[in-house]
């Protein structure tokens, strides 16, 4: 295992500090993810754990559309905070934001998706992460570092 740790820790220190590890190594479940990528982004769940594992707190038993209307309820619950996040990030470094809901009928055709469900026949509803997307276009790179540390800042947006 540490020889794997060792291999992950020289692909992730060759690539630059914003650039994430790359495909190969995601979904693998890995070990020992990069301080350094951990450190500066958080580190994502594909980077340590299986992808059939990275779900949603959602019943796991019940239909696809109830499901899918529990990401729903989850989306909203999440608004009020992305909202006042990015309405923050937009008035101090000039951007511009949004955020959007995927449909329910839309979160239930991805994961029936066949192009998904060939690489991944586990996939479900639960497995969604994108019900609730948000976004901002930044209008020079350093806003990528000025967002950040917005990002990082305690809770009190």
């Amino acid at each position: 295992m540490a020889r794997l740790e060792e291999q992950y820790e020289e692909k992730t220190t060759q690539r630059g500090l914003f650039e994430a590890p790359v495909q190969e190594d995601r979904g693998k479940g890995k070990q020992g993810v990069s301080e350094r990528t951990t450190d500066f982004m958080g580190g994502a769940e594909e980077d340590y754990k299986d992808l059939k594992d990275i779900v949603n707190p959602i019943s796991k038993t019940a239909s696809p559309r109830k499901q899918a209307g529990e990401l729903r309820k989850l989306s909203r619950e999440n608004e009020p905070i992305i909202d006042k996040l990015i309405k923050k990030i937009d008035k101090e470094l000039g951007t511009k934001s949004k955020w959007s809901y995927k449909y329910i009928l839309t979160i239930i055709k991805k994961a029936r998706r066949p192009s998904i469900l060939q690489d991944k026949p586990w996939h479900g509803v639960k497995h969604i992460r994108d019900a609730f997307r948000f976004k901002t276009v930044i209008n020079r790179f350093e806003d990528f570092r000025d967002a950040y540390k917005i990002l990082r800042e305690p809770c009190h947006w």
